[in-house]
Protein backbone atom coordinates (compact mmCIF):
# COMPACT_ATOMS: atom_id res chain seq x y z
CA UNK A 1 0.00 0.00 0.00
CA UNK A 2 2.08 2.90 -1.27
CA UNK A 3 1.34 6.56 -1.46
CA UNK A 4 0.17 7.55 -4.92
CA UNK A 5 1.30 11.17 -4.62
CA UNK A 6 4.84 12.21 -5.44
CA UNK A 7 7.10 12.72 -2.40
CA UNK A 8 7.40 16.43 -3.30
CA UNK A 9 3.61 16.81 -3.14
CA UNK A 10 3.56 15.00 0.19
CA UNK A 11 6.18 17.38 1.55
CA UNK A 12 4.20 20.41 0.34
CA UNK A 13 1.07 19.13 2.08
CA UNK A 14 2.91 18.42 5.33
CA UNK A 15 4.59 21.83 5.28
CA UNK A 16 1.31 23.58 4.54
CA UNK A 17 -0.27 21.87 7.54
CA UNK A 18 2.69 22.74 9.78
CA UNK A 19 2.50 26.41 8.82
CA UNK A 20 -0.97 26.34 10.31
CA UNK A 21 -4.37 27.77 9.62
CA UNK A 22 -5.54 24.77 7.61
CA UNK A 23 -7.24 21.51 8.57
CA UNK A 24 -6.81 18.00 7.22
CA UNK A 25 -10.22 18.30 5.54
CA UNK A 26 -9.25 21.57 3.84
CA UNK A 27 -6.04 19.99 2.56
CA UNK A 28 -8.07 17.01 1.36
CA UNK A 29 -10.27 19.31 -0.72
CA UNK A 30 -7.31 21.29 -2.08
CA UNK A 31 -4.93 18.45 -2.94
CA UNK A 32 -7.28 15.51 -3.50
CA UNK A 33 -5.62 13.40 -0.81
CA UNK A 34 -7.75 11.67 1.81
CA UNK A 35 -7.62 13.43 5.19
CA UNK A 36 -6.74 10.15 6.95
CA UNK A 37 -3.70 9.81 4.70
CA UNK A 38 -2.61 13.35 5.55
CA UNK A 39 -3.07 12.60 9.25
CA UNK A 40 -0.91 9.47 8.85
CA UNK A 41 1.76 11.52 7.07
CA UNK A 42 1.75 13.98 9.95
CA UNK A 43 2.17 11.21 12.51
CA UNK A 44 5.07 9.81 10.49
CA UNK A 45 6.60 13.28 10.19
CA UNK A 46 6.42 13.69 13.96
CA UNK A 47 7.87 10.21 14.47
CA UNK A 48 4.75 8.92 16.19
CA UNK A 49 3.27 5.50 15.54
CA UNK A 50 -0.35 5.10 14.52
CA UNK A 51 -2.42 4.01 17.45
CA UNK A 52 -4.59 1.04 16.67
CA UNK A 53 -6.18 -1.44 18.97
CA UNK A 54 -4.91 -4.97 18.60
CA UNK A 55 -8.31 -6.31 17.77
CA UNK A 56 -11.84 -5.16 17.51
CA UNK A 57 -14.56 -7.17 19.22
CA UNK A 58 -16.77 -8.91 16.71
CA UNK A 59 -19.72 -9.12 19.06
CA UNK A 60 -20.83 -7.24 22.10
CA UNK A 61 -19.43 -8.84 25.19
CA UNK A 62 -21.96 -10.66 27.26
CA UNK A 63 -21.73 -10.11 30.97
CA UNK A 64 -23.70 -12.46 33.12
CA UNK A 65 -25.47 -10.64 35.90
CA UNK A 66 -26.28 -12.77 38.88
CA UNK A 67 -29.65 -12.25 40.55
CA UNK A 68 -29.56 -10.79 44.06
CA UNK A 69 -29.48 -13.37 46.86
Amino acid sequence: MGDKKQPATREKIVLEYLVGGVTYRQLEAKWGVDHATIQRWMLQHKGLPRKRTDSYPTQKSTIKVLPPP
